[in-house]
């Protein structure tokens, strides 16, 4: 995930289909761009809900799917996670005080 000057991944990435090689090269090529890397803990990125925070396991019903129990926010689950990365990244620099108001500001 890039913006703002910075990239995130997670640290799951190397579990989840990534070499650790292939990760090692992203941040080796983002730093040398000039790009701040971030990383940041993945655990249950899939199963937050970045819209109103409740995480819970079936929040991800498919391999693929995401739908928020709480407030209905549905979508394809790597994306959700995804957005939940960057929102972490974000949160751990400084840019946003919470989650929501990371989103907002990127989605609109």
């Amino acid at each position: 995930m890039t913006g703002y000057g910075l990239a995130a991944t997670s640290e799951l990435s190397t579990l989840l289909g990534r070499s650790i090689s292939s990760a090692r090269s992203s941040s080796y090529k983002a730093r040398r761009a000039g790009v701040r890397v971030i990383t940041v803990d993945a655990r249950f990125t899939s199963q937050l809900c970045p819209d109103c925070g409740y995480t819970a396991r079936n929040n991800r019903f498919s391999r693929d799917g995401f739908g928020c129990r709480m407030c209905g926010l549905a979508g394809p689950a790597d994306h959700v996670a995804g957005i939940n990365v960057r929102n972490r990244a974000r949160l751990s620099v400084g840019t946003c005080q919470r989650a929501r108001t990371c989103r907002l500001k990127a989605d609109g």
